[in-house]
């Protein structure tokens, strides 16, 4: 399972913005995530997201939720945010 303590509320759909994310399961599942997570970051890298495109882990391992009820990982580009000059 997928665990997590939120620190904002970002939209009426009620997405959060989490301050603490716990990935409680086995080795493979873990591995699998990893896995997930270095392969996006390398589509990323090679201009393979558009600024709002998104990747399932349940669509891209369709096996995820096979045996046991998980949350779905989502990886999506970062927004841009505008910087300040500090005190402002």
């Amino acid at each position: 399972m997928v665990y997590g303590y939120s620190r904002n509320l970002l939209s009426d759909e009620g997405l959060l913005e989490m301050k603490e994310v716990t990935f409680a399961m086995d080795p493979t599942r873990l591995r699998t995530v990893g896995q997930f997570l270095i392969d996006m970051a390398r589509e990323m890298e090679a201009g393979a997201f558009e600024k709002s495109s998104h990747r399932h882990l349940t669509t891209t391992h369709p096996e995820w939720n096979k045996g046991a009820p998980v949350a779905d990982i989502i990886v999506a580009r970062p927004r841009q945010r505008s910087r300040l000059p500090d005190g402002q």
